[in-house]
């Protein structure tokens, strides 16, 4: 719901206001499977840790990812590089530390066992404690490197897992695709979405809403219509979503109502709540009382 550049944006604030160099470690060690939605069904349900690697690394967006996952294979280890998005070198050594010390909770919460990786490197400057890292990870571990790498065996990739379940994990496969569809369709959807909730009635024209958005009229209406939308029908959709809201909190009469949300009289309001709703204004708000 949010695109990188905001997620970044919202990272160097917290980091900033925060300045603790060990957050990463602390909220990858302590990252909860139960509050990933799909694709937390998915890693759990996965056969085997390599599984639910994959499963990741198909479905980036699902996972919250911000930097750039890759697996390297060989018949002994599996090695996993994580690299920054570009513009994000300065957020590196949160989003890797945090990365790698969730897939190794979720190696340990999936296979049941003392699992820790043969060897984890970094290319962050090493903390001024690192006793912390080496008690998580229980593994070498070497800072100031040129790739950040989380080498295991082979072994504990091909682990099956104790709570395995094929029709939980298809489910969550198919979950995680439809996802990443709407994601796609509806990105431009979204941005459009928030610019008219933010904005007073009738306030944003296409023009001013594009410029908003850095895009010309002609390339948001493009965009939009490819993803099966249209300014005017966002428009009126806003202005229900406004409109169901205020008259069901009751803190309006109807005629402040009809104004707030952008309608010239009362009547007009009124005949459109109905097309809406199938009801008048009055009557939901009778209904709902």
């Amino acid at each position: 719901m949010v695109s990188h550049f905001e997620a970044a944006t919202v990272l160097r604030r917290a980091l900033q206001a925060i300045n603790n160099p060990q957050l990463g470690l602390e909220l990858g060690r302590r990252s909860n499977l139960a509050n990933r939605g799909a694709l937390g069904l998915g890693l759990l349900a996965s056969p085997t840790p390599e599984d639910a690697i994959h499963l990741i690394l198909r479905f980036p967006a699902s996972a919250g990812l911000l930097v750039n996952l890759a697996e390297e294979v060989s018949p002994r280890q599996r090695t996993l590089l994580a690299t920054p998005l570009i513009g994000n070198n300065d957020l590196e050594a949160f989003l890797v530390d945090k990365l790698f010390a969730g897939l190794v909770r979720l190696c340990r919460q999936g296979t049941g066992a003392d699992y820790a990786p043969d060897l984890v490197e970094l290319v962050r400057q090493p903390p001024a404690d690192t006793k912390p890292y080496e008690d998580y990870f229980g593994c070498p571990l070497r800072f100031a490197c040129r790739h950040n790498r989380l080498v295991s065996e082979a072994r504990w990739m091909d682990f099956h897992m104790p709570t395995a379940n094929t029709m939980a994990f298809r489910y969550a496969e198919d979950a995680l695709h439809c996802e990443e569809v709407q994601a796609m369709e509806s990105a431009v959807g979204l941005a459009v979405g928030r610019v008219l909730r933010q904005a007073s009635p009738g306030a944003t024209s296409p023009a001013e809403l594009a410029s908003s958005l850095n895009l010309s009229e002609r390339t948001l209406r493009r965009r939009l219509m490819e993803s099966g939308l249209s300014y005017r029908k966002m428009q009126d959709e806003g202005r229900k979503s406004r409109a169901l809201t205020l008259v069901l909190n009751g803190l309006m009469d109807l005629a402040e109502v009809a104004q707030e949300t952008g309608f010239a009289d009362l009547n007009n309001f009124r005949r459109a709540f109905k097309r809406w709703t199938g009801k008048t204004p009055s009557e939901m708000r009778n209904r709902a009382a």
